[in-house]
């Protein structure tokens, strides 16, 4: 591929990390493109525009991951009898903690 050529040569070329971890995210390879994107973010810097769209995607990562996980606790907890209520609670405040943890990991406190 072309991103490989030219992160060959130059391993930490902001554009060609991006495209590839784009091409990644867009063939279902999110962890992949995740961790292509963590470099961008700490080669680009934050406040960048490249920095910015990386750390969109990580953020979207987590909170795609969040939402898988509390649809199947939210089944399993229901199956064996716990109240609504009670797991919309717990998912509620499972969802914040996550939220806070992924910022925290994008540098945000």
């Amino acid at each position: 591929e072309a991103y490989d050529e030219v992160l060959k040569k130059n391993p930490n070329y902001i554009p060609a990390l991006l495209g590839k971890a784009d091409q990644k995210w867009a063939s279902g390879d999110k962890a992949g493109a995740v961790g292509l994107y963590q470099r961008v973010l700490e080669n680009a810097g934050p406040g960048t525009s490249y920095g910015q769209r990386a750390a969109a995607r990580i953020a979207t990562n987590s909170s795609l991951a969040t939402i898988e996980y509390n649809r199947d606790r939210y089944i399993a907890l229901r199956q064996a009898g716990v109240p609504g209520f009670a797991v919309e609670s717990f998912l509620a405040a499972y969802a914040i903690l996550a939220t806070s943890r992924a910022l925290k990991s994008l540098g945000y406190e």
